[in-house]
C-alpha cells in the first residue's frame, strides 16, 4: 500500500488557514477602512466579494438589503476550475487568510504577514483575541481497497490516534483535541484539535486520508471563570504568534507521521 502526498512539490498540505479573531466587532469605519486599501493586495486577490446586512420592516413583512452595513467582504483569487487559489476574508470580527497553494512556509507566510499587517493598521481600538491556524493535509492511497497497512504513514503506538484505526479495514475517523500551559513568555494556552480520517473520493475511485490539525493561541483560563484578555506580550509578538503555530504543527507531525512519510513530505528536519 502507497501513501502519495496529494500538495505541490511533494507535500501534503492543501489548504491552510491563519485567523486572527478580535474581542470586539468590526466597526463600518474599520471595514471602509480596510477596503480603501485594497490596491495594496489586488494585484495578488483580484476579486471582491462586499455582503451587505438587511433591514427589516417594522411589520416584518419585507426584508431588503442594508447598503450603507457592511457584514464582510472577501478579496479573492480563484483557479481555472473556480475554486479558491488564495483569498482574504475580513468578517464581523475576525480576519481570515486562506491558501490552496501552500509549498513551504517560508515561501507562503511573508506575503500573508504584509497583508494581515496592512489589515491589522486599518483597524482602530481592537485587540487580538485569538491567533489560530488551520492545516489540510491529503495523502491518496494506492493499493488494493481492504488493504489497510499504516506502517508507511502513521507512527505506531502514537497517543494522538485512536488506535483501533490500524486494524480497521473500511473508513474510520479520529478525532481528539487538548489545550497545553506555557508559560514563556507569559502564561497561557495553546489549542490543539487533530481530526484524521480515511474516506472514499468516489470521482477519483480512490482512498484518501484526510488531516486537519487546529491550533490557537489564546490567554489562560482560571476554572470556571471566563477567558482573560490575550496578555499583552503576546499582543505585542503580534503576528510573530503564527510562527509560534507553525512549530506547533510541525511538533504535531512529527509525532503522526512515521519518519519514511516525513522523509517523503520534507519534514524530517523541520
Amino acid at each position: 500500500l502507497k501513501f502519495v502526498p496529494a500538495g505541490k512539490e511533494s507535500n501534503a498540505l492543501i489548504k491552510v488557514a491563519f485567523i486572527i479573531k478580535f474581542e470586539n466587532n468590526l466597526s463600518q469605519e474599520d471595514f471602509h477602512s480596510i477596503d480603501s486599501k485594497s490596491d495594496m493586495w489586488n494585484d495578488i486577490l483580484p476579486r471582491k466579494s462586499l455582503y451587505n446586512g438587511v433591514m427589516i420592516s417594522p411589520e416584518g413583512m419585507t426584508i431588503k438589503p442594508n447598503k450603507d452595513l457592511i457584514e464582510s467582504i472577501d478579496y479573492d483569487s480563484l483557479t481555472s476550475d473556480g475554486s479558491i487559489l488564495k483569498s482574504l476574508r475580513v468578517e464581523k470580527s475576525r480576519i481570515i487568510f486562506i491558501t490552496g497553494k501552500y509549498n513551504r512556509w517560508f515561501k507562503v507566510w511573508p506575503e500573508v504577514e504584509e497583508i494581515f499587517s496592512q489589515v491589522i493598521n486599518s483597524i482602530k481600538q481592537n485587540s487580538v483575541r485569538t491567533y489560530s491556524s488551520e492545516y489540510q493535509d491529503l495523502f491518496r492511497l494506492e493499493g488494493e481497497y481492504f488493504e489497510n497497512d499504516l506502517d508507511g504513514l502513521l507512527q505506531p503506538n502514537n497517543n494522538l490516534i485512536s488506535s483501533h484505526i490500524f486494524s480497521q479495514k473500511l473508513n474510520w475517523h479520529s478525532h481528539t483535541g487538548f489545550f497545553e500551559e506555557i508559560d514563556e513568555p507569559t502564561p497561557h494556552r495553546i489549542l490543539t484539535r487533530i481530526n484524521l480520517d480515511i474516506r472514499d473520493n468516489n470521482d477519483l475511485k480512490k482512498r484518501e486520508l484526510n488531516l486537519l490539525l487546529y491550533h490557537s493561541i489564546m490567554a489562560s483560563k482560571e476554572p470556571y471563570l471566563e477567558q482573560n484578555q490575550l496578555p499583552e506580550e503576546l499582543r505585542a509578538i503580534g503576528l510573530g504568534n503564527f510562527r509560534t503555530l507553525h512549530e506547533k504543527d510541525l511538533e504535531i507531525m512529527k509525532q503522526l507521521f512515521c519518519q519514511e512519510m516525513l522523509n517523503k513530505i520534507g519534514l524530517a528536519d523541520g
